[in-house]
């Protein structure tokens, strides 16, 4: 649920089945990654990208199996970083135009949730 703090008024963005483990609004505030706690319907733990315009949803980006535990857009809003949760260890990084991975890797085990921004400002 989004609620506009002027106007109070309120909007649902509705997609995911599972609770909702990351979040990250692109430095520009038009966009909203969401990223899954645990596998939706579809087998993945979904990364969706919401337009907050419009409140539509954009793209249902799908790579991780267990659960997403960070997302975090590039400075540029044109790409988005998503890191695997629950022992995956995957690292992602999407197009947001194509709605595909360009990259993927694996972490070491340690948890980058707290520098997941700061490989953003790598790109």
């Amino acid at each position: 649920m989004l609620q506009d703090l002027h106007t109070q008024q309120q909007r649902f963005l509705q997609h995911h089945t599972r609770p909702i483990a990351a979040l990250a609004l692109s430095p520009d505030g038009t966009l909203l990654a969401s990223g899954s706690a645990a596998p939706e319907a579809s087998g993945y733990a979904e990364v969706c990208v919401w337009d907050l315009r419009s409140g539509r949803m954009l793209r249902a980006l799908q790579y991780h199996g267990a659960a997403v535990q960070g997302v975090a857009f590039s400075p540029d809003g044109a790409w988005l970083l998503s890191l695997g949760g629950g022992g995956e260890r995957s690292v992602v990084l999407w197009e947001l135009e194509a709605g595909e991975p360009v990259a993927l890797g694996k972490t070491q085990g340690v948890s980058l949730v707290g520098r997941l921004h700061w490989l953003c400002l790598l790109l």
